[in-house]
């Protein structure tokens, strides 16, 4: 699915509330725990997805020549890395996991100013209703997936919703690559996968042909997004593709008319290998 917009705030200040974010210091959220301290580690890992969702949409919407992409893809990398760190914080309730990513944060800053215009962040993405539960949810499940034996070359994000549980898979399979797609969601017939334009051509091949692949995305409402990126991920020639999403992936159990793909529970988890017929 993707994010909504709500009335927001400036990039630069969402960069410095994560670069300055602190709870252990504090002596009352300590005492309050819990959810209260929940949600601040989850608010956290929610700005990363939000600032990487702008640069990435960036990066996508805008017509850039093909010599800027060794800076944009460094850039994107660090987003990556910070995004990894900011889900093993929320996961692990742990703040001091997140200090070495502030330095991160400062390399890439300039970066994320050049790439990222005013325009594009006078309303702030915000995620559709995933309460920070679900997500804890989703992080157990990629640990029991884990320990069931798979794991995985890359993690597809389905751009823009798709942030939170890569980074959150990332976390669990931390020698992944995670390459981030969007769908064309332009109009109802617009069946494309968009990635950055600066990007070579064989950007996405190289981290999904003959690779083991895990695509996730927060919220499946109508199979379109799932469908569409599949049938993509399939013609690059995967070794094998599972799919999970952190609500409503059993949907994708019934696409096989639409895919020729079978996708199967993965014995009682909330992710589905997907092969073709």
């Amino acid at each position: 699915m993707g994010y909504k917009n709500s009335n927001g705030k400036h990039l630069r200040e969402i960069l410095l509330q994560i670069n300055n974010f602190k709870t252990t210091d504090d002596s009352a959220l300590e005492k309050a725990g819990g959810s209260r301290l929940s949600c601040f580690y989850y608010e956290r890992l929610l700005d990363v997805c939000k600032i990487s969702q702008m640069y990435f949409d960036a990066l996508v919407d805008k017509n850039w020549t093909k010599d800027r992409w060794p800076e944009q893809s460094k850039a994107l990398e660090d987003l990556i890395s910070i995004g990894r760190v900011a889900a093993e914080s929320f996961l692990e309730r742990k703040d001091d996991v997140f200090i070495p990513a502030r330095e991160t944060i400062r390399a890439a800053y300039k970066e994320l100013l050049k790439t990222i215009d005013y325009e594009d962040v006078a309303q702030e993405p915000n995620l559709y209703a995933c309460h920070y539960s679900t997500i804890d949810n989703f992080g157990s499940n990629m640990n029991k997936l884990k320990n069931t034996g798979y794991n995985f070359d890359t993690v597809i994000c389905i751009a823009d919703g798709g942030f939170l549980p890569a980074f959150v898979a990332g976390y669990a399979f931390p020698d992944s690559k995670i390459l981030p797609i969007r769908y064309s969601y332009h109009t109802r017939n617009d069946l494309n996968i968009m990635l950055p334009s600066s990007s070579s051509y064989s950007y996405a091949a190289d981290l999904i042909t003959g690779k083991n692949i895990l695509v996730v995305d927060d919220i499946v409402v109508d199979k379109v997004t799932a469908m569409v990126v599949l049938r993509n991920v399939i013609q690059y020639k995967p070794a094998s593709i599972v799919f999970a999403s952190v609500i409503g992936g059993q949907l994708i159990e019934s696409m096989y008319a639409q895919t020729k793909m079978r996708c199967e529970r993965i014995g009682k988890l909330d992710a589905f290998e997907c092969r073709l017929r």
